[in-house]
């Protein structure tokens, strides 16, 4: 649990350094909106482009089936325990990185954008459906949406 968490802080802390960079380039407004359509296209082609790599697919297996996870890779004692969560989380954090970035695109604070990707992550990981259907259309959709930003 421990490395579960210090990986998703240390990738939080990443972020947190990008933001303070885009404010600087005043490319994020004060209210974490983003004010350069080029960044928002370039994020939103990045996360559009990864939803189609063979990385994006082998970390949604891991995130959508954990538990062949822990059966085929259990470690005993508490290295073992922290090696799995670090081994884990990787796989969870190359999942959802992308999608994770989109906010700088869409506005930090943007709780509409903030429930669209929390929606589009539920679905990738839970639906019963080909998951990989999803993953395709979700990238075509923000690689559109990423032509579509700098046309307007």
């Amino acid at each position: 649990m421990l490395a579960y968490l210090l990986t998703w802080l240390v990738f939080s802390f990443v972020l947190t350094l990008l933001q303070w960079q885009l404010h600087v380039f005043q490319w994020l407004s004060g209210m974490m909106e983003n004010t350069n359509t080029l960044l928002a296209t370039v994020i939103l082609i990045i996360a559009g482009i990864y939803q189609f790599t063979t990385l994006k697919k082998s970390c949604l297996a891991h995130c959508r089936s954990p538990f062949s996870f822990l059966l085929n890779s259990w470690e005993n004692g508490k290295q073992g325990a922290f090696n799995m969560g670090i081994i884990h989380a990787s796989r969870c954090l190359g999942c959802c990185w992308a999608q994770m970035l989109i906010m700088f695109a869409l506005g930090v604070m943007n709780i509409a954008g903030i429930i669209l990707i929390t929606v589009f992550i539920l679905l990738e990981k839970s639906l019963p459906v080909n998951e990989l259907l999803i993953s395709k259309l979700a990238g075509v959709l923000l690689c559109m949406l990423g032509v579509l930003v700098i046309l307007l």
